[in-house]
């Protein structure tokens, strides 16, 4: 049994900084509403077989720009 783990980032967008505030937050404690308002870019580091990413961008890509990476 392998265990699968997904680091995702949220990068909150700050009109007065171009660069943003960055912060970790687990995605799991932030709704789809507040998503919105932010538009964040996700982070998602895909496991082995890669399907957690693209399941995370296609629910997500309407409210926020989803990079996806591969692990190593």
């Amino acid at each position: 049994m392998s265990i699968c783990t997904e680091s995702i980032q949220i990068i909150y967008r700050e009109s007065d900084n171009v660069t943003g505030n960055l912060r970790t937050v687990p995605l799991a404690t932030i709704s789809i509403d507040r998503l919105e308002r932010l538009h964040p870019v996700i982070h998602v580091t895909e496991d082995s077989r890669g399907w957690h990413g693209r399941f995370l961008k296609g629910m997500l890509s309407k409210t926020c720009d989803v990079i996806l990476h591969e692990n190593a």
